[in-house]
């Protein structure tokens, strides 16, 4: 088909500067030795004197050798092309690469990851005039060749592949199979492949797979990812003026689009409109009126980025595992997650302008200061928001799922566990004196709290509610070691642990994720609950489930224990080492635990109500110190409770649901 150009043609009726004007095609020039060949036959470059017959059968003579010269070596010239063209199978078996979409849990689409933007729609829900805009622009005899357009062939050769020549069938085999190249082989592998397609497939189908192949600008294929790039409408919301410009569109995207050049995109969707009316497509009226009718204005949004460590996280969980690297990106899956959207930007507010707040102790450095945070639907285990980092454009290392740190006084919760699971109860005493201790190796530790007293005896409450160290410490040696790891085990702890004193107050390294999913087995009456952020994947045909989430929970904690330990953590909220979550406006009924380490290189805080659990660590990423006294409750502490007060708002205030222990 012959390519038009704004330059070339313009419409009747453009306004003041209107001029007829007509395409001029090239005239080809015709060697002298093609001109007349019985001439050049009867003028030979000797003067032989031959019998008029003779003359003749020696000028049939070489016609003959001449076609079949021509006709030998043109078919061998195409026996050469063969191997290069797509096989039968390859024809029969069309394969659109499409778009992945990654979805929240109420449905919202929070990510694309594609090759080719791509979205696929099925010909019967195409509107007719976006079809007959299509028609009448790229290919008016469409439905009548078969295959090729000898014209647009003709002048696309004649003018030395200036002009692309191609009908839609052809344009569409060589998008799928025989590539760009401007070669008049490509032309006659484009045409073969054109007709072995229109044997293949109806007229409509071949329509389809054009229009879903079709690139329309900034990345998109397809003209129902077009739609809803440029109009964000469905491709039956679409009026006859967005019709005509996407179909105009198909020529020179980029050139024409209506984000970038609202004035070219107007001018081309008039030049479609003229097409279609020449083609009978729309009638004189209609044409006059929708010529008059500007193109809506378009301004394209990029992606918010919103959950962007979760999102990876959850390619990571897929490919290659599940969904090899290649299919995640080429074939269409619906991927459904758990993450809910407006908890997300909660979390990513609050952990912005809390580091924005903690990088000022670090002006005029290359230091930055992360945090990650964890929240956890209690009912299932499933992630409703993920922050792995400050800045996803900056690092893409994910914090709550990578970073392995010492947890700290955070830990001390599952050693109160232990204990009161094996005949220890909330008030139980315990000694607050100065301990020292020595190994095999005659190494010796001598442990403080993180005020330098002592205060003799305290009770198993007072000890957690106040994060006491030596009480800690030796009521992890009395009921075991060992016995501390067993439990840490049950209750999510999936990181390497040794019988070591100090493992009593945390010192050694786990995940956000880890220490978040502890915290939950107490807010769920001893019951841990696997955290999950898939719920299912399906093809984009809608029919084939390739994932769909089992529910993974076990008992890890006697239900008496975990009401206790629940108990005694209310404590710490209520007047213990996490009472500023009231300074940000959390009042509700909730438990939890700071955890900081030597010289404030780990500060943490998670805790949980009846509804969620979350966890937020802050720290730098070399392992030093983020600032004097720059401690759980100071550092993590107003990042959960502000999260936590915004995503509770929806929620009745609803309080722990305790049972009387069997005695």
């Amino acid at each position: 088909m012959a390519r038009d150009f704004d330059s070339d043609l313009t419409p009747p009726g453009m306004g003041s500067d209107d001029k007829k004007q007509k395409e001029v095609v090239p005239t080809p020039k015709i060697e002298p030795e093609l001109e007349d060949l019985e001439t050049i036959v009867e003028t030979p470059k000797q003067s032989v004197t031959l019998p008029s017959s003779d003359k003749k059968r020696n000028a049939l003579k070489w016609i003959k050798r001449g076609f079949i010269g021509t006709l030998v070596g043109g078919s061998l010239y195409i026996a050469s092309l063969i191997p290069s063209l797509p096989t039968p199978s390859q024809i029969d078996n069309i394969k659109q690469g499409a778009v992945t979409r990654v979805y929240s849990s109420d449905n919202q689409l929070i990510e694309e990851h594609f090759i080719e933007n791509r979205e696929l729609a099925p010909i019967d829900s195409m509107p007719q005039d976006l079809i007959k805009a299509v028609i009448a622009t790229e290919d008016a005899q469409f439905r009548e060749h078969n295959g090729v357009n000898y014209g647009g062939l003709a002048n696309a050769i004649l003018s030395g592949f200036s002009r692309g020549g191609s009908g839609i069938t052809q344009q569409l085999a060589k998008n799928l199979f025989v590539g760009n190249e401007k070669s008049i082989s490509r032309k006659i592998k484009e045409g073969i492949t054109a007709v072995r397609l229109e044997n293949r497939y109806d007229k409509d189908k071949i329509l389809e797979l054009y229009l879903n192949q079709a690139y329309l600008g900034s990345g998109v294929y397809g003209i129902k990812a077009a739609s809803k790039k440029y109009f964000r409408k469905n491709l039956g919301e679409l009026s006859q003026v967005e019709c005509a410009l996407l179909a105009g569109m198909i020529q020179s995207p980029e050139r024409y689009r209506p984000d970038l050049h609202p004035k070219r995109a107007n001018k081309r969707k008039n030049i479609v409109l003229w097409k279609m009316l020449k083609d009978k497509k729309i009638s004189k009226e209609d044409y006059d009126s929708l010529k008059k009718e500007n193109i809506p204005k378009v301004t394209l949004t990029e992606n918010s980025g919103v959950g962007a460590y979760f999102i990876e996280e959850v390619r990571k969980t897929l490919s290659p595992k599940i969904i090899s690297y290649k299919d995640f990106y080429s074939k269409g899956y619906n991927i459904y997650t758990t993450l809910n959207f407006e908890f997300q930007k909660i979390a990513e507010h609050y952990v912005k302008k809390i580091l924005d707040r903690k990088q000022k102790n670090f002006k005029g450095t290359d230091k930055k200061v992360q945090a990650a945070l964890v929240s956890i639907d209690n009912s299932d285990g499933a992630i409703v928001a993920m922050v792995g980092g400050r800045d996803f454009s900056e690092s893409k290392f994910n914090r709550a799922v990578q970073a392995m740190r010492s947890p700290g006084s955070s830990f001390k919760p599952v050693v109160y566990a232990a204990a009161l699971d094996n005949g220890y109860e909330v008030e139980s005493m315990l000694m607050d004196i100065p301990f020292v201790y020595k190994d095999d190796l005659n190494n010796i530790w001598i442990p403080k709290n993180y005020k330098p007293d002592y205060i003799g005896p305290v009770s198993l409450k007072e000890t957690c509610k106040h994060s006491r160290n030596i009480p800690t410490i030796l009521l992890g040696k009395d009921i075991g070691l060992d016995n501390v790891i067993t439990y840490a085990k049950m209750l999510g702890v999936k990181s390497k642990m040794r019988p070591y004193p100090s493992l009593a107050i945390g010192a050694f390294d786990a995940t956000p994720l880890e220490m978040t999913s502890v915290y939950s087995v107490f807010a769920n009456d001893g019951i841990y609950r696997e955290p999950f952020m898939i719920n299912k994947v399906i093809l984009r045909d809608g029919k084939e489930l390739i994932v769909e989430h089992e529910p993974k929970e076990r008992t890890a904690l006697n239900p008496d224990a975990a009401y206790k330990v629940v108990e005694i953590l209310e404590s710490v909220i209520q007047d213990g080492t996490g009472r500023g979550a009231k300074w940000y406006g959390f009042t509700r009924p909730a438990g939890g635990k700071t955890g900081t380490t030597n010289d404030c290189k780990d500060a943490w805080f998670i805790g949980f109500t009846p509804q969620y659990t979350t966890g937020v660590w802050v720290g730098l990423d070399d392992r030093t110190s983020i600032g004097n006294k720059e401690t759980g409750a100071k550092a993590a502490l107003p990042i959960w409770a502000q999260f936590m007060k915004d995503i509770h708002k929806p929620y009745p205030i609803e309080d722990f649901k305790y049972k009387l222990p069997k005695n």
